[in-house]
């Protein structure tokens, strides 16, 4: 009953599915999770939403990305 945030959450369960991840052959998968966990969707809205037009370019961006 304890508030833990959830990217040190994710590291402990993270390291605690290392060794099964090396067992499997598959730690490169597995270190993925921590590299897309270290940037929130926030901070990839952020970047798509640069200069004057950062709202209309943001929902331009995300329109096209959901659109294909």
């Amino acid at each position: 009953e304890t508030r833990v945030p959830a990217r040190e959450m994710l590291n402990d369960l993270l390291e605690a599915c290392a060794p099964h991840a090396d067992a499997l052959g598959c730690t490169d998968e597995l270190e993925r999770v921590r590299e897309l966990a270290a940037r929130t969707g926030a901070d990839r809205q952020l970047e798509v939403a640069e200069g004057e037009d950062r709202l209309p370019g943001l929902v331009q961006a995300l329109s096209e990305a959901f659109a294909r």
